[in-house]
């Protein structure tokens, strides 16, 4: 986990991210961002309208560890980042298949999500790096063909 003498600001962080931004509460499991307050304060909440709030470093407690992450699998704030979809749930787009470096080509997909990462995640599984995925439409000719 994190070290705690080491201060990273999530406040700052997060205060232009949008509301409902995806994160991780060693109190409360998989929450989203309410608000952050001007001097810093970071209000969360999940699904079962359970509220905390903590300081600007994610500390429920000045004396405390830091207990809110972008995910439960990534604790580092410095690869957090949102992505403003570009695409909606269940919309067709194009992937960069190259898995086996002889067969490369665009294949199918229905978008799910973003994660935390900035990777696209697909309907059924699977996810692949936002750069390698292209909107379907417009781009139907494409479907099949090598890279």
């Amino acid at each position: 986990m994190e070290r705690n003498d080491i201060k990273i600001d999530i406040a700052e962080i997060l205060k232009d991210k949008p509301k409902g931004t995806k994160l991780y509460c060693k109190l409360i499991g998989d929450c989203k961002v309410n608000y952050v307050s001007p001097k810093g304060t970071i209000e969360v909440y999940n699904d079962r309208d359970d509220y905390v709030k903590l300081d600007r470093y994610g500390r429920f407690n000045p004396l405390g560890e830091v207990l809110l992450y972008p995910s439960k699998d990534m604790i580092d704030w410095n690869l957090f980042k949102v992505t403003k979809n570009a695409y909606n749930t269940f919309d067709y787009v194009l992937v960069k298949c190259d898995d086996d470096p002889d067969v490369q080509e665009w294949t199918l997909f229905q978008y799910s999500h973003t994660d935390s990462y900035g990777n696209i995640v697909f309907v059924g599984g699977g996810y692949a790096d936002a750069e390698n995925v292209i909107p379907y439409e417009g781009n139907e000719s494409l479907l099949g063909t090598q890279i």
